[in-house]
């Protein structure tokens, strides 16, 4: 529905009536719309969190950052595209000013569990210094794949886009980290 509709068309009056049922079923789960926003952003969440933990846990088996980053930029790319409303729930945490604080914890806890990881490849990285890198990761790859992912007509990506933000992290960051 959010595909459809956008932002604008998403309301609990729609969510009511594609569901088939009164608005006040609706109230009687969610305050207003910004809490199914909050519950459809926890969905989004949970899984790519634990997509997320999967891939980190291949480095700690020996895979090189070189080799594991251009494979989970794609796989990110995929989840995004595939997860049902998947590239405009992201658009709505950026758009919507009562998403900004979920968007800021997303951001901590994607960065934390990224310098955890760079932690683990790289014992003699500085625990503040692994932080600030991977903030900067995701920070930018956040910004590259929304644009990536809406840049053009609806269910395409701009791949030379992804390519790209790869190879800078590829070539700046992951020498650092491979060591």
């Amino acid at each position: 529905m959010l595909v459809e509709a956008g932002l604008e068309g998403f309301n609990t009056n729609v969510i009511a009536e594609r569901a088939e049922v009164n608005v006040a079923t609706v109230y009687s789960y969610f305050v207003d719309k910004f809490a199914i926003f909050q519950q459809l952003v926890h969905r989004l969440e949970m899984t790519r969190k634990q997509l997320l933990g999967v891939w980190l846990g291949t480095l700690t088996g020996g895979e090189s950052w070189a080799t594991w980053f251009p494979a989970a930029i794609q796989e990110l790319v995929r989840f995004r595209t595939e997860f049902p409303g998947g590239v405009e729930i992201f658009a709505a945490i950026k758009a919507i000013p009562e998403l900004r604080e979920t968007e800021l914890t997303l951001e901590r806890n994607l960065s934390t569990q990224f310098a955890l990881a760079m932690q683990s490849t790289s014992p003699t990285l500085d625990p503040e210094r692994a932080y600030a890198l991977a903030r900067v990761i995701v920070i930018a790859g956040a910004s590259v794949l929304d644009r990536a992912c809406r840049d053009g007509k609806p269910g395409t990506v701009n791949h030379s886009l992804v390519a790209a933000y790869t190879e800078v992290f590829t070539a700046a960051i992951s020498p650092m980290l491979d060591g």
